[in-house]
């Protein structure tokens, strides 16, 4: 599970590299959204997919798939922080967001988070309704510890 998260990633052009990494993966055609909130409030969400950083701490959502007609089975949203120097030290939420249901099969998804070499999977393995946010993941970061989970919504 964790080299094929990060290999579905880098196909789609997205980073694997930087300081700390949340990547979501499913199983379907619907269009989750990937949301992560920082310690100062901002969310990186679609909104910001591609934009440079707005904040001191802020990362960037540099894949987002399955958005409008686009769909695949495998498709992986990626947010990366690549400079240690720009990330902020506290509590980061990690929503997802189903902004498009199109089926009702093989629902669920994988919640990756990575820092320090160190790889945390979630399995959420509910269905989502349409436009449902759930609060997958709370977690602390600390640069010289790198992360520490508060509590998840799923199961590790």
């Amino acid at each position: 599970m964790t080299d094929s998260i990060k290999e579905l990633v880098k196909a789609a052009g997205g980073s694997v590299t930087g300081e700390l990494r949340v990547s979501l993966s499913w199983f379907n055609g619907d269009d989750l959204d990937l949301h992560v909130y920082q310690p100062d409030g901002q969310s990186i969400n679609y909104s910001s997919f591609k934009k440079p950083a707005v904040t001191k701490q802020s990362g960037q959502l540099d894949v987002d798939m399955n958005a409008g007609s686009t769909s695949t089975r495998t498709p992986v949203e990626n947010i990366t922080w690549s400079d240690i120097n720009k990330i902020g030290e506290g509590t980061y939420k990690v929503i997802v967001n189903n902004f498009s249901k199109r089926e009702t099969i093989d629902f669920g998804f994988t919640l990756q988070v990575e820092s320090k070499g160190e790889i945390f999977n979630f399995h959420y393995n509910k269905p989502l309704s349409n436009k449902e946010n759930v609060l997958i993941l709370e977690f602390n970061y600390s640069k010289i510890n790198g992360v520490s989970i508060i509590k998840n919504a799923g199961t590790a």
